[in-house]
């Protein structure tokens, strides 16, 4: 249903967006069947899980003076959990969205780094589930102000690309409201500023991976996780510890975390919230300040070790 005219839209594109392992949104469209004249719409084979359903409408008009075409996308989400059995009634409403303004700054600095490379996005989030192909990358101007377009209401996880690797998101607000830990909620025509705050103070990790025997370990991953906000995936690092057992880590935000060395473990297995509990006390802790460079020498937890 289009919000602003109250009838189905003339065309979208339905599909459903899911969480992988890694934290990041994948999404699928199976037998998607949608209907012009009824809004009606039905997708078919879908596995059961958490989802969000995702509706985008292109519509396609001229620009003043017929000069050229252009397109405007509506979009509309909703969560939705598939268990069992069918699944119906479901309703989507799409809107246009709004557009938010921002500024970014880097503490102790009058000046972003690289500013033509940084690039903004906000990405939709309903219960942990997230996706970002609602809203395109918006670049940040020399001064380090930028704006995202077709924002629609609900909640939402900031995201950067192209920030280089001796930079960190020290603090993010909307609407003066704390945004780095928590979703951003966006309601209406809000007017509120989206600040995001750089610092260069980053901290490095470097150490070695040792054995039961006190042999350094080479080909493994040292695993690093935060004690906290296990919901932000980009505070997860993993690198293989080279010939020597030796390994760095750089770049990284100050915090708590525990990091970690499995003998075996699965691809990305890091991110399973189970593992995680089961192995909690056999990972060294670490606090890192801003600007640290910390020494650590990890003891490899061993295959086939008994469930604590």
């Amino acid at each position: 249903m289009d919000s602003s005219a109250g009838q189905p839209p003339s065309g979208a594109v339905i599909s459903l967006i899911y969480k992988t392992i890694t934290g990041s949104s994948d999404s699928f469209a199976r037998s998607s069947v949608y209907n012009l004249e009824t809004g009606a719409f039905e997708l078919r084979n879908v596995p059961s899980g958490e989802y969000i359903l995702q509706a985008v409408v292109t519509q396609v008009s001229m620009s003043p003076g017929g000069v050229g075409i252009l397109f405007e996308s509506d979009s509309g989400r909703t969560p939705l959990a598939v268990t069992n059995s069918d699944v119906s009634g479901v309703v989507v409403t799409t809107s246009r969205g709004i557009s938010i303004n921002g500024k970014i700054t880097v503490e102790g600095l009058t000046q972003t780094p690289d500013p033509g490379r940084l690039l903004l996005r906000l990405q939709p989030s309903i219960g942990g589930i997230l996706s970002g192909d609602l809203n395109t990358l918006a670049p940040a101007a020399a001064d380090g102000t930028f704006h995202i377009d077709g924002v629609a209401s609900g909640e939402y996880r900031f995201d950067m690309a192209g920030m280089p690797a001796n930079y960190y998101i020290k603090e993010i607000r909307y609407g003066g409201r704390e945004a780095l830990n928590n979703p951003m909620i966006i309601a209406g025509s809000s007017t509120d500023t989206l600040e995001v705050v750089l610092s260069p103070r980053v901290a490095n990790i470097e150490g070695t991976v040792t054995d039961g025997n006190q042999q350094a370990v080479q080909g493994i991953q040292a695993v690093l996780v935060p004690d906290q906000h296990r919901d932000r995936y980009e505070l997860f690092r993993a690198v293989t510890t080279d010939q020597n057992g030796h390994f760095r880590m750089g770049g990284l935000p100050p915090g708590d975390y525990r990091i970690f060395a499995w003998e075996s473990i699965e691809p990305f297995g890091f991110f399973d919230p189970d593992l995680l509990k089961r192995d909690e006390s056999r990972g060294q802790q670490l606090s890192i300040r801003e600007s640290d460079n910390t020494i650590v020498n990890v003891k490899m937890i061993p295959s086939g070790l008994p469930v604590r």
